[in-house]
Parts: C-alpha cells; sequence; structure tokens
C-alpha cells in the first residue's frame, strides 16, 4: 500500500473541501432559481392558456352566431336547424340557441357544461334586428388549452436551467480566470525595480500553491540578480569595483562636479612586471600577491584621501577600482586644485617601494601613473579612461611615475592613429625598402659590406626613418611585413650588385616578431632562392635582448640557416644581460658593439673598458667585432688601435638609397685602384 505524504494528503482535503463547497453552493443556486423559474412560467402558462380559451370561444360563438342568423333569417323557426349545423361544425363543444326573451330554442354537447355556466356569448342579429343569442360552453377547449399551457411551461422550464448553467459557469469561470488574471498581471508588472514585490492568493487549493511557487520563484530571481550584478560590477579576486562599475561612478561624479563647477580626479595605476611576476609565482602565489597589492593599494587610498580631502572624503570617499590584470583606478570624487591631487597620488604610490614579502621572497614592483581631470579633461567616463592611459602611455616612455593629460598627447594619439592608417596603406604599396649604411674595413679602409635599415619612401617623395615608425609598427603588429619587405629589397639589391662584381656582404636586422614565427627560416630560403644571393653574403642581425631571451629557440631558428650559409651577428652588444654560457652555446658569427659606448669615448673612461673587454671576448670566442655609430676620425683610430676590424657610422657615411650607395662603392673603388697604381 502507498501511503501518502503530509503534504499531498493536505492538497486532498483542501481539494476534497473545495469540491464540496462548490457543490454545496452550485445546488443551492440550482434549487432556488428552478424554483423561482417554475413558479413564474406556471403562473404565466396559466394566464396565457386562459387567454388563448376565452378568445377561441368567443371566435366560435361568433361563428355559431352568424350561422344561426342566416338560417333563423330565412326560417324563424329555424334554430333547430341552426344548433345542429353547429353541433356538427364544432363537435368537441356544448352550447345553446336562446330567443331574445332567454327561452332555450336549440342546445348541443353536454347539458352539464350548459348548467356550469358559458364563457362566451354572441348575439344573433339581422341587421338591426336581434334574433337570438347564442351561448357557448368550456368543455371544447380544454385539451387545446392545455397542450399549449404545457409546452410554453416546458420551454420557459428549458430556458431557465439554460440561464442557471449559464450563470454557474460564468461564476465558475470567474472563480476561476480571476487569481490566474492576478497572476498574469503580477508577471507583467515583474521588473528588476519590483524583485521584492509579492502577490497574495488565498483560495485554498492549487491557484494558491501556484502564487506560493510564484513568490518563491521571484525571490530566488531576486538573489540570482543581485549575484549577477555582484559578478557584473564586481573584481572576483579583490572584491573591489571593477571597470564597469568604475564606469558608473566616474559619470555619476561628472554630474555632479557639471552642477557646482567643480572637477573630479581619475588616475590609472599601472604596475610593472606585475604580470610576468604573477606568472612566475603561480596561480595560488600570484592569486596571493594581488590581493596583497590591493589591499595595500586601498589602504593608501583611504588614508590619502583623509590626508588631501579632510572633510570631502566622508561624504563622497574615493573609488578604487581593479580595471585590468595589472591596472587599477582611482576616482577622487570631489576634487580642489590640481596639486592636490598630484599630492593625493604620491601618497598612494608612496607606499608601494617597500617590497612584498612572500614565501620568503622579496616582490617589488614599480609603478606609472597617468591623470585626468573630469569634466575639464573628459565629459563622460569612456574618455576620461582613454585620456588617462594616454597620459600613462606618456609616463611610461618619458620614465615618468606621473603624467597629467594635456590636450598634445590627444594631438599626438591622433597622429599616431593617422600615421598607423598610412603605414597600412604603404605597406599595401610597397613602400617600405632598404637604405644601406656601408660598413668599412678598418685597416684597408675598403667597402667591405652595406647593412640594410628601413625606409619609408612616401608618394610626397619624403623618405620616413625608422625612429618615427618602426616602435609604432611594433605596437601595431606592422613589423614582420615591413621587416620582409626590407628582407626582399636588401637581396634583390646585394644579388644585383653581386652579378656586376661586387663581391659585399648585406646585414639585415631581424625583429623578435620575425624569429618567433616558425616560417622564418623557410621565409629566408625562398628569398634568397629568388633573388640568386649567395647564402655567404647575407647576415642576420638579432639584438642581444632578443636572443637571451629565449636562447633555446634562438639556436632552432639559426641553426638551420647557419648550416646552409647564412651569417649571424648579436646586435646592440653590450646593451642586454647575455651570459657566457649562452653566447657560447648561440651559433653566432658576429658582435656588434653598440654605438652608446663608441660615443662615450671621450668623455667616458668606462666606455673605453667596456669596449676594450667585448673585443677581447669576441676574440676568445672566435667572433668578428663591428662597432656602431663611428662618426669621427678619433673613434676610428681608437677601434683600429684596439684590433676592432669592422666599422660603420656617419664618418663613413649615412644610409644611403641604393642607387646613392652604389655610387659610392664605385667611387670608393676607383680611388682605390688609383691608389694602388701609385
Amino acid at each position: 500500500m502507498i501511503r501518502q505524504k503530509p503534504a499531498d494528503r493536505k492538497a486532498a482535503r483542501i481539494r476534497i473541501g473545495l469540491l464540496g463547497r462548490f457543490a454545496l453552493l452550485a445546488f443551492a443556486l440550482l434549487a432556488g432559481v428552478a424554483g423561482l423559474a417554475y413558479w413564474a412560467v406556471n403562473d404565466f402558462s396559466e394566464r396565457q392558456s386562459a387567454h388563448f380559451t376565452a378568445r377561441l370561444a368567443q371566435e366560435r360563438a361568433d361563428s355559431v352566431a352568424a350561422l344561426a342568423a342566416e338560417i333563423l333569417s330565412a326560417d324563424p323557426l329555424g334554430a333547430e336547424r341552426a344548433g345542429q349545423q353547429a353541433a356538427a361544425r364544432f363537435p368537441d363543444g356544448a352550447g345553446m340557441i336562446a330567443s331574445p326573451g332567454g327561452e332555450i330554442l336549440a342546445a348541443w354537447g353536454s347539458s352539464q357544461a350548459l348548467l356550469d355556466g358559458a364563457n362566451a356569448q354572441a348575439p344573433i342579429l339581422f341587421g338591426d334586428l336581434v334574433l337570438g343569442e347564442v351561448r357557448l360552453a368550456q368543455q371544447y377547449e380544454g385539451a387545446s388549452g392545455f397542450s399549449s399551457a404545457e409546452s410554453l411551461r416546458i420551454v420557459a422550464q428549458m430556458a431557465a436551467v439554460l440561464a442557471l448553467a449559464m450563470a454557474l459557469i460564468g461564476l465558475l469561470v470567474r472563480h476561476v480566470t480571476g487569481p490566474i488574471r492576478r497572476l498574469t498581471q503580477f508577471a507583467e508588472q515583474l521588473s528588476p525595480q519590483t524583485l521584492a514585490s509579492r502577490i497574495m492568493i488565498r483560495t485554498g487549493d492549487e491557484l494558491e500553491t501556484l502564487a506560493d511557487s510564484v513568490n518563491d520563484m521571484v525571490g530566488r530571481l531576486g538573489e540570482s540578480m543581485r549575484r549577477v550584478q555582484q559578478l557584473a560590477f564586481i573584481d572576483a579576486m579583490t572584491g573591489l569595483p571593477n571597470q564597469e562599475r568604475l564606469r558608473h561612478d566616474i559619470d555619476a561624479a561628472i554630474d555632479r562636479r557639471r552642477e557646482d563647477g567643480g572637477n573630479c580626479g581619475l588616475a590609472i595605476i599601472s604596475f610593472d612586471r606585475l604580470a610576468r611576476t604573477v606568472e612566475t609565482l603561480g596561480r595560488t602565489g600570484g592569486d596571493e600577491l594581488i590581493m596583497a597589492l590591493a589591499q595595500r593599494l586601498n589602504d593608501a587610498v583611504s588614508s590619502a584621501d583623509a590626508n588631501v580631502r579632510i572633510l570631502e572624503s566622508r561624504e563622497h570617499p574615493a573609488v578604487l577600482a581593479k580595471i585590468s590584470e595589472s591596472e587599477f583606478a582611482v576616482l577622487l570624487p570631489s576634487l580642489g586644485e590640481e596639486s592636490d591631487f598630484e599630492r593625493f597620488v604620491q601618497l598612494i604610490v608612496a607606499p608601494f617601494g617597500r617590497p612584498f614579502e612572500h614565501r620568503e621572497t622579496r616582490v617589488t614592483l614599480g609603478c606609472n601613473v597617468g591623470a585626468a581631470c573630469l569634466p575639464r579633461d573628459a565629459a563622460e567616463a569612456d574618455l576620461g579612461l582613454r585620456h588617462c592611459r594616454m597620459a600613462l602611455t606618456a609616463a611610461r616612455n618619458a620614465s615618468q611615475p606621473m603624467r597629467f593629460f594635456t590636450p598634445s598627447l590627444d594631438r599626438a594619439a591622433i597622429e599616431r592613429l593617422t600615421l598607423e592608417r598610412e603605414m597600412r596603406v604603404a605597406i599595401e604599396a610597397n613602400q617600405f625598402r632598404a637604405h644601406f649604411q656601408p660598413k668599412v674595413c678598418l685597416r684597408t679602409g675598403r667597402i667591405i659590406g652595406a647593412e640594410a635599415l628601413a625606409r619609408w619612401n612616401r608618394p610626397d617623395g619624403i623618405s620616413v626613418g625608422p625612429v618615427r615608425f618602426i616602435p609604432l609598427a611594433e605596437e601595431a603588429g606592422m613589423i614582420g611585413p615591413i621587416a620582409e619587405a626590407v628582407l626582399r629589397d636588401a637581396c634583390w639589391k646585394a644579388a644585383g650588385w653581386l652579378r656586376e662584381g661586387l663581391d659585399m656582404s648585406v646585414a639585415v636586422n631581424v625583429s623578435a616578431i620575425q624569429l618567433g614565427d616558425d616560417r622564418f627560416p623557410a621565409l629566408v630560403r625562398r628569398l634568397l632562392d629568388q633573388s640568386g644571393l649567395r647564402p655567404e653574403s647575407l647576415e642576420l642581425e638579432i639584438t642581444e635582448s632578443v636572443a637571451m631571451d629565449d636562447p633555446e629557440r634562438a639556436m632552432r631558428m639559426v641553426g638551420p640557416l647557419r648550416e646552409l650559409g647564412v651569417r649571424f651577428a648579436i646586435d646592440d652588444f653590450g646593451t642586454g644581460h647575455s651570459s657566457l654560457a649562452a653566447l657560447t652555446r648561440l651559433p653566432f658569427d658576429v658582435l656588434k658593439i653598440d654605438q652608446s659606448f663608441v660615443r662615450c669615448l671621450s668623455t667616458d673612461k668606462q666606455s673605453v673598458s667596456i669596449i676594450e673587454t667585448i673585443l677581447a671576448l669576441a676574440v676568445s670566442l672566435n667572433f668578428e667585432s663591428v662597432a656602431e655609430g663611428v662618426e669621427t676620425e678619433l673613434e676610428a683610430e681608437f677601434l683600429r688601435r684596439r684590433g676592432c676590424p669592422v666599422a660603420q657610422g656617419y664618418h663613413y657615411g649615412k644610409p644611403m638609397p641604393p642607387l646613392e650607395f652604389l655610387a659610392t662603392l664605385r667611387a670608393a673603388e676607383e680611388r682605390r685602384a688609383q691608389r694602388i697604381a701609385l
């Protein structure tokens, strides 16, 4: 036997009670309406039957009187014959013909009916002469009258039952649809602002249970909405507002400042090496570091706010938000002077000169700050954040801890966007070409090679140097196509010189993006095959920082090409962090001394020692040395005496277009030939 749960038994009792009450109410209504309808219909039927009978009897009396008048006018003694014809015409009735004095002349039908009294009379007239009177009794109309009344009664009763049924159906529909209508209206009016409201339905049936379920659902929906809003506006790790929430706070602060004519402060704080440090520490350690960083920053913001804005900090405190992996933002809702904001930011970043203690490891994080005053510098949140990031980028580029937004930064950003758009068009139009700077043998003075340097040859005839477009190309992801265009141009030009009998090598810089592309070795082989340049005549230069960043990858990329005969050089040597172990393993051929050491030969004794050390290291590792940035004969003489074999710089020639370089090369060869002849 299956036992019902208490909740099921309670629901069953509710349904039984509801059905019993409904049945009792329906029975009472049915009995009352049926009784009232029966009385009304019965009375109506009786009155209609009497009226119908009387009218029918009168019509028959008039008909018999007309018949008797016709007979008696011709035969005064024909009353008996008139009665017989009346009896034959109306066999279901009873009546008599009397003289004007009341004497019965003829009679037919039941005598008892005549004794009970006639209910229809009609005079027998012949013109103005009264010949007698016709009297008809009630007996003959009973059957017909009863049938009509009964029919009306049945019809009326059916109508009453139908009306009662319609009324009961209407009541039932109203009883059922009323709560449903309320539930529907409640559901239609639900919104994020009305999730706290509830609907009350007390019908004691399933509709009440449904209403309770709807209330529970709305309650859970409201809780879910609160959780979704929290996830949408709060950083899950630190519990700080995120960038979306910060936008709302910035717009609200700007609206308040418009009313009082003041400004508010917005600053973005970017921590150097935070992303890499977090990756090094692992997931758990990185999360702990970020939480410690957020807590220290939050404490610093509260303390600085209380010191700079003594009164305003209570009503509208500063807002700290985490807006990216390594960036936080601070909103100062009200601001007196820009100097106050600068002091506020200085107080915030001051505690970060102290390292973090993490699992017996000391982590120091430097930071840069970009700031703006709103609505002076921006009328809405997104523009304010963009201007702060412009100032942050300017601070990084200038190695400054803090930078405020100025309109010139916006103009510079527009110029960068314009330049980027023009560069993309220039790549498609093959406007990036190679210019060549001579590489000279210090012992003989002969041009033995050239370094290919990127130039942007614009359609207006202006040649744009790499200082202007290389940083933007690296940032915008265009350095790869530009470097490939320069490499292609250099290979074709060097192959052409070789075919003219000018045997010299050409050096081309390799970007970090190219070195990270597994297709780079195949690209170099394809360009060598297409141009016809010998692999031994091509030298690829890789900066020290790029080579040392991932020595294993550098060896994988360099090895196959070096086996082919291509030479490799470490560019800007001395500015990176090379290890002797890495240098001995890397298959390189040339060390290029960075020009910063050469230019300081006359003013910095340490530069002399560094250059001598690099030259000695190159000899011990069997590397060729090339000094960059040679601009004077004194510098060239110093390098010559120290045994540096090759140099390049403005002392020997600036980067030139191919035709100019070829003319310079030929002129140098002619002068050399003349010297040999003498």
